[in-house]
């Protein structure tokens, strides 16, 4: 089942629940990425039209039963047409991303998950919870600016260094 929590938002905890992680981990990003490729590709770039808005972290602890996985949209991150899948101020920065055309996404592509995944959850959050979980995912310092994220350029998915620091994060990064 797939499950969401109607929040709006430029950030996304995906909880994905299942027997056994250990082998799945790439299975779903392939998965998440078919999904996130289905939201027109014009929609969503930067200002130089080449990065994609998506920052997709995956949180690397031991964790049998699950695979969480954060998604956020970058700051300068603007769209080419408002359309249906954003919500947008009068400068056609994106705030938001419908959590309505995530769940679609999920639900019309679940056949092409290819295991068994007993519950998905799409979870909008808060900007102040990405920060905190984000730091998390990367273990602090030991990750900033080292640990890899994926990052979509042109067609292609790519895994790039943690660019954290670009999200323009108040206080971040926190100081230990």
């Amino acid at each position: 089942m797939i499950f969401n929590n109607n929040i709006d938002s430029r950030d996304f905890l995906f909880i994905f629940k299942i027997e056994n992680n250990e082998d799945n981990v790439s299975i779903i990003i392939k998965w998440l990425f078919l999904c996130l490729d289905k939201i027109n590709v014009s929609s969503i770039y930067n200002n130089y039209n080449t990065n994609y808005g998506y920052n997709i972290l995956i949180d690397n602890s031991i964790n049998k039963d699950s695979i969480n996985i954060l998604l956020h949209l970058g700051t300068y991150d603007t769209i080419k047409y408002k359309h249906n899948y954003c919500i947008v101020d009068e400068e056609c920065l994106v705030n938001y991303l419908k959590i309505s055309i995530l769940d679609t996404l999920f639900k019309e592509n679940i056949d092409l998950l290819q295991i068994n995944v007993s519950n998905i959850g799409i979870n909008g959050i808060s900007n102040k919870l990405i920060k905190k979980l984000w730091w998390q995912y990367i273990n602090g310092y030991k990750g900033y600016k080292y640990y890899t994220i994926y990052k979509k350029y042109i067609n292609n998915w790519v895994e790039v260094i943690e660019n954290s620091y670009t999200f323009q994060w108040e206080n971040y990064p926190p100081i230990e």
